[in-house]
């Protein structure tokens, strides 16, 4: 059995956990203060930080979409934070 998960598979788990696609693709919370970066081959998840004059994505965690997995209990394992 492959190892991993496609993009789509993520992003379908993320939004049956409340996720909501940006116009831009992106997943973000609820509050838009976080958001899940998920391109092609990985997953950023990511925290909105106001700086003077400007706002700035920053990441505190990321996986590769093959290292990525789907526990029986529904949660996501091998994202490193």
């Amino acid at each position: 059995m492959k190892k991993g998960l496609t993009k789509e598979q993520f992003t379908n788990w993320a939004i049956s956990k409340g996720w909501k696609p940006d116009k831009w693709g992106h997943l973000r919370n609820e509050t838009k203060e976080y958001r899940l970066r998920v391109t092609r081959i990985a997953v950023r998840y990511e925290v909105k930080a106001r700086l003077t004059g400007y706002t700035q994505w920053i990441r505190l965690g990321n996986g590769y979409l093959e290292d990525l997995e789907i526990t029986p209990e529904d949660e996501l394992k091998g994202l490193t934070l």
